[in-house]
């Protein structure tokens, strides 16, 4: 019985479901009975050839055992079901018979039969495929123990058994145990490379262990809100991104965890491993992406990929020049406007910047078009466009819409910055695998500033709430509320703004303004 593996996203819960397999189609344990023989016929030909055989012989089980077979095999349970129970009567003691059945009960929905005729099938020959069936009917029936001790089972007589491995992946995924999904779904791979259950199973596992690092730096941004001066808390922190591979926000967090307690060992040596293996990966991309432009100087992608790692590390010339490589090479690469963008507004050139944000804007939305997409910038699943392709088109979009809304907000251009934030928004919003708590927040920064002030503070708390540890939110916050007219709200926000401010640099003015204005409410 071959199962096919389904993923849902929401919740990641496996769902595995049958389709048909039959006994002789079987990777091992094929019946030994002999077949009558049948000429290629059509299906209702064959059906009479083997109602002939029965009505000859109707006293030998075999034929009816092969006639419940082909019933089995064209779905016809009911007419399967009282052959096989006929070929039962007359054939005692035959494990084929009894497996037979088992599939029948199995494909009716009856586990608790389909089990018994397994299991009778076992006490009588013990094949791996039988061990696989009664497995797959534990675990349709949510008796995940029971299945995990019959897959093992067929994996002993059958190592190479890609289904067991597959469902042991699902089966192992359902209970949250990531690393033995993946070493089963990577055993199905080592046996059939480009298995596409696997490696969807593979991705299902990579999507659930980021969700766990999502949560655990979450928690993380919460006890550091909850103790924004305790080393210890921005220590976990930093750890948190660590295992996260967010390097840079890692060191970010331990450096402040070091100035809170410079004398802290366990810090300092976390610090000094992630530094240098940030060193490292960088050194080691940026050999590579060099010999990836002399070998293909004329990939536009290898430009892309270089000028962003030149950005990471500080190499703003080095990094401009690639990403003008790439448009050159390629006039409509959204990622490549989306760099330089980035790159002009580092430089001061906001012009420039604003130009090559709508340019990253256009050319996606335009790709977005031409896969059956008829509004701009609503991006509508289609038959070209799978609906991962999509999640990362909305990604891309949300970035480049952040970038440009937080540009024309510094600037002093309101509307556009608004306008440009909530598109933001609404696309980090619907995609299950990002968010954007920096678009909650500039976009409440920019409604602020327009006077818009109940819904900067819903803005500002949504940000909050998907960063708990962000320390800027909550000086807008203190501002918000004071120029809602709710003095005590906002000196609250001011306490924790200066609190949480504490080993932090760049906030310097900011923490000075916040302790005035405290100062003023005691007076």
């Amino acid at each position: 019985m071959r199962w096919n593996l389904h993923t849902q996203l929401n919740g990641a819960v496996l769902v595995i479901l049958g389709a048909l397999f039959f006994l002789f189609q079987n990777p091992c344990g094929h019946s030994e009975m002999t077949l009558i023989s049948i000429s290629e016929s059509t299906d209702s030909e064959t059906e009479q050839q083997l109602l002939q055989a029965v009505k000859r012989n109707p006293e030998d089980g075999q034929p009816h055992f092969q006639l419940g077979m082909f019933y089995l095999q064209k779905g016809a349970l009911d007419n399967a079901l009282k052959s096989l129970q006929t070929a039962s009567e007359l054939l005692a003691g035959s494990p084929e018979v009894h497996h037979a059945l088992g599939k029948v009960w199995h494909h009716k929905g009856s586990f608790d039969k389909a089990i018994m005729e397994y299991q009778a099938s076992l006490s009588l020959a013990e094949t791996p495929a039988c061990h696989y069936d009664l497995g797959t009917a534990y675990h349709s029936s949510g008796k995940l123990k029971e299945a995990l001790s019959e897959y093992e089972a067929a994996l002993r007589l059958q190592p190479s058994f890609v289904e067991v491995h597959q469902n042991l992946g699902a089966l192992y995924l359902q209970q949250g145990q990531l690393e033995l999904a993946k070493n089963s779904f990577l055993s199905v791979l080592r046996i059939k490379p480009n298995d596409a259950v696997a490696l969807a199973g593979i991705g299902s596992v990579q999507r659930e262990q980021e969700k766990l690092l999502k949560r655990q730096i979450l928690q993380s941004q919460t006890a550091v809100a909850l103790k924004p001066g305790d080393a210890e808390t921005h220590r976990q922190l930093g750890e948190a991104y660590f295992s996260a591979r967010q390097l840079q926000e890692s060191i970010e967090e331990l450096e402040i965890a070091s100035r809170l307690d410079p004398d802290s060992a366990q810090t300092q040596s976390l610090l000094q491993q992630v530094t240098q293996e940030q060193k490292q990966l960088q050194k080691a991309a940026f050999t590579h992406f060099m010999a990836k432009i002399q070998d293909e100087p004329q990939n536009p992608t290898n430009y892309v990929l270089f000028a962003s790692l030149c950005l990471e590390m500080g190499e703003v010339k080095m990094a401009l020049e690639c990403a003008q490589e790439a448009v050159q090479l390629k006039s409509d690469f959204s990622s490549a406007w989306l760099l330089l963008g980035k790159i002009y507004v580092l430089q001061g050139e906001k012009q420039k910047g604003r130009e090559a944000f709508k340019q990253a804007i256009s050319h996606c939305s335009r790709t977005c078009q031409s896969s059956g997409t008829d509004k701009e910038p609503q991006l509508v699943p289609s038959t070209q466009l799978n609906q991962s392709r999509m999640m990362e088109m909305e990604i891309f979009l949300a970035e480049v819409y952040l970038q440009l809304g937080q540009l024309e907000k510094d600037e002093g251009n309101l509307p556009a910055a608004i306008e440009s934030l909530r598109e933001a928004v609404r696309l980090s919003t619907q995609s299950d695998a990002y968010y954007s708590p920096q678009a909650h927040s500039s976009l409440g920064e920019a409604l602020l500033l327009q006077g818009q002030t109940e819904d900067a503070i819903s803005e500002l708390r949504k940000a909050l709430r998907l960063k708990p540890d962000a320390v800027d939110v909550l000086w807008h916050l203190g501002m918000a509320y004071e120029k809602k007219g709710q003095p005590q709200t906002a000196f609250s926000f001011y306490r924790k703004f200066v609190q949480s401010a504490n080993g932090r640099t760049g906030l310097e003015k900011l923490v000075q303004l916040a302790q005035e204005k405290l100062g003023e409410q005691k007076q």
